[in-house]
């Protein structure tokens, strides 16, 4: 990865983290998932760029479940809160699915076993993951507020 590529990807990926903690923090519904939607993307430019050099299929792989993940994150605006209790049930799942799916390829990166991916990427999975985790506690110790 170049030097350019290296710098623009870790300001970008700063900035949608930041993004996501501040939805998470103001209980704004539509940074949060602004925030998720558009890190998630990071991963899969990065991926297709390492594709495009070695054509190992193990990127094909990271790029889908990704692009899944960005699938679910799209930030749309429905509004609900306390009052419907299967939203509220299907948004706490799909928070899981993103924070597993954070920490799993944090871990991957931080020991090593993605190679050519710079670990800073993974310290910004891992961060992800708790901004998640923050916003699913925060949920559930003020069960009738509501998200903007």
């Amino acid at each position: 990865m170049n030097q350019i590529n290296f710098a623009l990807g870790t300001i970008i990926s700063l900035l949608f983290v930041m993004v996501t903690a501040y939805g998470a923090y103001k209980k704004d519904r539509n940074w949060f998932t602004l925030g998720l939607c558009f890190y998630h993307t990071i991963p899969i430019i990065g991926e297709s760029m390492l594709y495009a050099e070695n054509n190992d299929s193990m990127h094909l792989t990271i790029i889908m479940f990704f692009l899944t993940l960005v699938i679910i994150t799209l930030p749309i605006g429905i509004k609900y809160g306390a009052d419907n209790p299967a939203a509220m049930a299907m948004s706490q799942k799909i928070g899981f699915a993103v924070m597993v799916a954070n920490l799993c390829h944090g871990y991957l990166i931080l020991s090593e076993s993605l190679n050519n991916v710079p670990m800073q990427f993974g310290v910004f999975h891992l961060c992800m993951a708790g901004i998640v985790l923050y916003a699913i506690i925060r949920s559930h110790t003020s069960p009738n507020s509501r998200w903007t």
